[in-house]
């Protein structure tokens, strides 16, 4: 526990925000009954998607100018489509969280990374991009967690916010198998609002 709360204390210093920081109570459980079918959901990378021809296509790096491989309209020529697909990152990632929140700039986080560092101790992230601007961070240490969320805004500012209050729930037996599976509310506040990040997670946790 001693190893869990060192790791705390460092991740505190680097969060700052509107509201003071507490921490949130982990309930462990034996089973979450919620509905867990959004894993079978996926998308493509972050910048792939279907064009008007029901063609997969994405937004080339600078390093490649397919232009000879599309017609002008942007339809990709078939006789291109072997050479073109070199480049187009086609996997499917499937989601790992589901999550709603009143944030500034969020349109939506269906992916969660959790890394654990040992037994006890696991740092968890659900990144920005394109659309959404806000990163949720959070820690789990035994039998607490702590959050922040970060705006990476469009008015070149930074804002973060600590949760100040909430629930995390997990469930044991998926936990003991290295499945983070839980259900979560986050409570923040901000100069004008209250804010919340709420949802579920089911995602592998990766080790060093």
């Amino acid at each position: 526990m001693l190893r869990c709360l060192a790791y705390i204390l460092l991740f505190v210093p680097t969060i700052s925000g509107a509201s003071a920081q507490k921490f949130i109570p982990i309930t462990w459980v034996e089973s979450i009954k919620d509905d867990f079918s959004f894993t079978q959901q996926w998308e493509y990378p972050e910048g792939v998607y279907v064009n008007q021809y029901g063609q997969v296509d994405y937004d080339y790096a600078d390093e490649f100018e397919p232009a000879d491989m599309k017609e002008l309209d942007g339809k990709v020529i078939i006789d291109s489509m072997g050479a073109f697909y070199k480049y187009v990152d086609t996997t499917h990632k499937y989601h790992t969280m589901q999550s709603q929140a009143n944030f500034s700039e969020w349109a939506g986080s269906n992916y969660v990374f959790a890394d654990r560092v040992d037994k006890d101790f696991v740092k968890c992230y659900a990144p920005y991009n394109v659309a959404s601007h806000c990163e949720l961070r959070f820690v789990l240490a035994d039998s607490i967690c702590q959050a922040v969320v970060t705006l990476y805004s469009v008015t070149d500012t930074i804002i973060e916010y600590k949760a100040n209050g909430g629930y995390f729930i997990i469930e044991k037996p998926a936990y003991d198998k290295r499945i983070l599976k839980a259900k979560y509310y986050l409570a923040f506040t901000d100069a004008d609002k209250p804010r919340y990040w709420q949802g579920l997670i089911y995602v592998p946790m990766t080790s060093d």
